[in-house]
């Protein structure tokens, strides 16, 4: 699914907290992008098995965000009605902040 746009409600709730999305396209995973990875997040256990499946050099890096945020995994709620989008960006951010906060700041190494 590469080249696909957002959805319109996926658009308009990232708008309501001033995040512009609406020239957003799906990219999907590339063997460099697997290559050069520390951790891929996905948001759904079939993502991780099927990266798992078509990468098995990202194992171990392959990671449930929700996971961070205290669920297993957050759905896609693309097809939904529009509280399912807000739903879903509120678990996005929660679990991409608590997964920032585990990073270790001194972590990067420049040389990479």
């Amino acid at each position: 699914m590469v080249g696909r746009p957002a959805a319109a409600n996926a658009v308009r709730a990232c708008a309501e907290v001033d995040t512009d999305i609406s020239r957003h396209e799906s990219a999907g995973v590339t063997p460099e992008d697997a290559a050069w990875a520390d951790a891929v997040l996905v948001m759904e256990m079939r993502h991780q098995q099927e990266l798992h499946q078509r990468y098995p050099e990202l194992d171990g890096r392959v990671v449930l965000l929700g996971t961070f945020g205290g669920r297993p995994e957050i759905d896609d709620p693309v097809g939904g009605w529009m509280w399912r989008f807000r739903r879903t960006r509120k678990l996005l951010q929660r679990s991409i902040e608590r997964f920032f906060d585990l990073l270790d700041p001194h972590g990067v190494d420049e040389a990479d």
